[in-house]
């Protein structure tokens, strides 16, 4: 959200130490056009799916100069004999990179990444060469550098700026509540009709319905019956007919794909150090044609509600949002099968999947998924990040390592090395940071910014050092202290430099992140969701495990050789 809410958790982290979880291949390189001006960031790892068509394909897009940054950082960003060795008592980025690896790698809980390696980042290092069959000398030499590109590529500057770390598979959408289910309870006294309930019936059927349940979208005696049956040979109790929680994940589990579905999440996350912040998320997804899909519409209904005397500017600010985000496909690179993914919104004058607030504004204030203003500044990003919580996407925002590792699947960048301003210490910057944030000093909130600003502090390595200088002196994270100390309204460019910010659509576009200068808009990522619909969909059709996501002309082409290929493969 473009405006804050507020989540539970913080994430246990060492300080110049250690760690993470799993492994993906999502790293940054070469940028072309996704469609209607939206550019798309491409993988080094695509390359493993372009045979010459395709790289035909990606040096028309982009250029033989994509094509080679890309190459280059297939090859994990430049000869590992090239890089200094790094050990116990490094400094600077060579270091910082080390411990983004590190990161990348599972070192669990993740180093700081804040250029300076000690004790923790050796012992890291360590066991990193252990599960490599190194030398476990915790010093980063050749061949060490060269297993560290292996398991997690990328990293380094270019041109453009930092290269982002694979780090594994991004999680971008927000995770449910406890106890909650994405799905709608289906039965008696609960939803009886609708999108919910023909995906009901669709799944069911999957699971082996017998007799097979009629797919009318309608609850009757014999889905009731269908469920009851199901609940029972599961052993879910009460077996009474009504799709609930525990039923609905039951199907999910035996991977009952079905070609429409209804998806209501309440999810939370934290930005900024503040949490408990989210929303329920409410849409309704469906494959078109049924019988043979050529898209999948993810469809939201809208239910402005505006200010008296405010004209709410629906058609631009949908065009916004279809300009956007209408620019993936994912495709079976084995049948050739390829699916737009079509978000749809549309305005309703009652009810609705959400209602939003429309008000004029005056061009300074920040619009939330609740509230959108016709003034925004900036509404063809601020309508379509908005729009990306409509359908349960996170914040990439001020975030913690971890969860910043979380949602976008790379390890948290090095950032900003020294201080934008001067020469002053971290032990210093973080005294004046705690003496002016003071709850006793009644300007607490302007005398802190003031500080991080005259430093020209930004988020990376050099805040991270003053984040720890902060935690070793007074004994309370940096962070969290702001957001205790300083009004809600004014913390956001204090806390900024402290946290990680990714330069994504559901980034924020107030702040200029040094960290990914490669990715802009929208993301693979941010259709993952949608995408996993179609492949359970392709599953239950029995289609080959061979779907990716790709902006729609790379992915109608790569559709179009596995066609060809797959005509011109003779019949055994």
């Amino acid at each position: 959200m473009r405006g804050r809410a507020r989540a539970d958790g913080r994430s246990a982290r060492r300080q110049d130490g250690s760690g993470r979880p799993a492994r993906s291949t999502a790293r940054q390189g070469a940028t072309t056009s996704g469609g209607a001006g939206v550019p798309h960031v491409w993988r080094p790892s695509d390359l493993d799916l372009l045979d010459a068509s395709g790289v035909v394909a990606l040096q028309r897009l982009g250029g033989n100069a994509a094509l080679s940054s890309l190459v280059v950082q297939r090859q994990g960003g430049g000869a590992p004999g090239s890089r200094p060795t790094v050990r116990r008592g490094s400094s600077g980025e060579a270091a910082a990179m080390v411990q983004q690896k590190l990161n990348a790698a599972g070192e669990t809980p993740s180093l700081v990444v804040d250029g300076q390696f000690g004790a923790l980042s050796q012992a890291a290092a360590r066991r990193f060469q252990t599960a490599q069959g190194l030398v476990a000398d915790g010093v980063v030499g050749p061949l060490t550098w060269g297993r560290l590109d292996s398991v997690a590529a990328g990293g380094g500057r270019d041109a453009q700026g930092e290269r982002s770390v694979d780090a594994g598979d991004a999680n971008p959408v927000g995770q449910p509540r406890a106890g909650t289910s994405i799905h709608p309870t289906v039965g008696t006294g609960q939803t009886t009709s609708g999108p919910a309930v023909e995906e009901l019936q669709e799944k069911l059927n999957l699971a082996g319905a017998t007799p097979p349940v009629p797919v009318t979208g309608s609850y009757d005696a014999a889905t009731s019956q269908a469920v009851t049956a199901f609940q029972t040979a599961n052993n879910i109790t009460p077996a009474d007919g009504v799709a609930n929680n525990a039923t609905w994940a039951a199907l999910d589990a035996q991977g009952a794909g079905s070609t429409i579905g209804r998806v209501e999440r309440d999810w939370r996350e934290v930005v900024g150090g503040v949490g408990n912040i989210g929303m329920t998320s409410r849409y309704t997804w469906e494959m078109l044609p049924r019988d043979a899909p050529t898209q999948i519409q993810v469809r939201v209904a809208i239910n402005f509600n505006p200010d008296p005397g405010v004209t709410v500017p629906t058609a631009q600010w949908f065009g916004f949002i279809q300009n956007t985000w209408n620019n993936y496909a994912i495709v079976n690179t084995q049948t050739g099968t390829v699916l737009d993914i079509d978000f749809a919104p549309s305005a309703v004058a009652s009810g609705g999947d959400r209602t939003v607030n429309v008000h004029l504004g005056d061009g300074t204030d920040r619009a939330d998924a609740d509230n959108w203003f016709v003034l925004d500044p900036d509404p063809a990003n601020t309508v379509p990040h908005e729009f990306g919580h409509l359908v349960g996407l996170r914040d990439e925002y001020q975030q913690t390592a971890d969860d910043y590792q979380t949602v976008t699947g790379e390890a948290a960048p090095v950032g900003a090395l020294t201080p934008g301003t001067g020469n002053a210490t971290p032990t210093q910057i973080a005294t004046q940071i705690e003496q002016a944030s003071r709850t006793t000093n009644p300007t607490r909130a302007a005398d802190t910014l003031a500080v991080v600003r005259s430093h020209g502090l930004q988020q990376g390595a050099f805040s991270q050092r003053v984040a720890q200088a902060y935690q070793r002196d007074f004994g309370r994270g940096l962070v969290d202290d702001m957001v205790a100390r300083i009004p809600a309204n004014r913390q956001f460019f204090i806390v900024d430099p402290f946290t990680y910010s990714s330069a994504s659509l559901m980034g924020d576009n107030r702040v200029a992140p040094v960290n990914a200068p490669h990715e802009h808009g929208v993301q693979p990522r941010h259709v993952s969701e949608f995408a996993e619909y179609v492949r359970d969909w392709g599953r239950a059709s029995n289609m080959p495990e061979a779907w990716e996501v790709h902006p729609r002309p790379i992915a109608h082409i790569l559709g179009l050789v596995a066609r060809m290929r797959s005509a011109l493969t003779p019949t055994p």
